[in-house]
């Protein structure tokens, strides 16, 4: 199975036109079966540019120094695992580097919203073809003869002005940083967004973007949920700051006891009399949240120490 066994279900984030994925399932024992070879720093460097990947609907730049910025990749190490997870799990197509499996997926979604789209249009169609107005009055006359009037022609439907839509207009980068800041954002982040869509043509997923700001919405949300704050410390993906690496230790050893006691839990598993199935879905897919958890941890843990 292609993408590192890594297994994922589509999620649409509603934002700007584009097909995104904001959750995907994530199977531990596919994904250490196939990347048990990677470095610490490398896991880390793989799961933050995968959801850039997912999150965004678009392949990645093949700029090292935009993707070196997406993953945080500051020291020396951290600049080497990001090209070698590029270079194991990407290919590269002209100005991006992409994901076969990922792209599958994404298209896969696309598919989907384009059916349920055709579908809506041809009830809307049916329905309006059983429509009829029956705004006629029948009074019959009293002249004896029995007729009753003609009935009155329905009213012409007015006519409703096509409204143009307006030409999308890309930010500058200086736009883009203080429109972050006012988000709660340091500058650095609306530069990196800047850079970012300024490499792929501002496209969300395969269509041109529409509303710059609404990306950078979901930018942000997925800056609080992976990123580094301003003067707040390291976030960990789950709320609380990372300032030290005692911290980090402490998030990790939780997350790790919180996996042990769902799988001990009788209640996480599917049972046939006293014989085991599997896991239940929600069951497991805790457990992959908490894994991905750890994993962010450990490098954000890298970066403090």
């Amino acid at each position: 199975m292609p993408l590192s066994n890594m297994q994922f279900e589509q999620g649409r984030a509603v934002d700007i036109g584009g097909c995104s994925v904001n959750y995907y399932r994530f199977y531990p024992g596919d994904y250490a079966r196939d990347t048990g070879h990677l470095s610490l720093i490398e896991h880390g460097a793989f799961i933050v540019l995968l959801n850039t990947y997912y999150s965004t609907g678009n392949p990645l730049p093949v700029d090292m120094a935009i993707l070196n910025r997406i993953a945080r990749a500051t020291t020396g190490d951290e600049r080497k695992a990001v090209q070698s997870v590029v270079n194991q799990f990407f290919r590269k197509d002209g100005d991006f580097y992409r994901n076969r499996k990922a792209d599958e997926l994404i298209e896969a979604d696309n598919e989907k919203i384009e059916a349920a789209k055709r579908s809506a249009d041809a009830r809307w169609k049916h329905e309006r073809s059983d429509m009829r107005t029956h705004d006629e009055t029948h009074i019959r006359s009293d002249d004896g003869n029995g007729c009753s009037p003609a009935p009155a022609p329905a009213p012409a439907p007015e006519k409703r002005e096509r409204r143009t839509p307006s030409k999308f207009q890309k930010p500058t980068e200086e736009e883009a940083m203080k429109h972050g800041e006012s988000m709660g954002m340091p500058a650095s982040e609306g530069s990196k967004f800047h850079a970012y869509y300024e490499a792929n043509g501002w496209r969300v997923g395969r269509n041109p973007m529409k509303d710059w700001k609404a990306a950078l919405r979901t930018w942000r949300g997925k800056w609080e949920e992976w990123g580094v704050k301003k003067g707040g410390g390291n976030t960990n993906g789950a709320g609380p700051s990372i300032n030290s690496i005692a911290q980090a230790d402490s998030v990790i050893t939780e997350a790790i006891k919180e996996i042990q006691r769902i799988k001990e839990a009788g209640d996480s598993w599917e049972w046939d009399g006293g014989r085991k199935l599997g896991m239940r879905p929600t069951a497991r897919d805790r457990i992959a949240e908490l894994n991905a958890k750890v994993a962010a941890t450990r490098n954000l843990k890298t970066g403090l120490a």
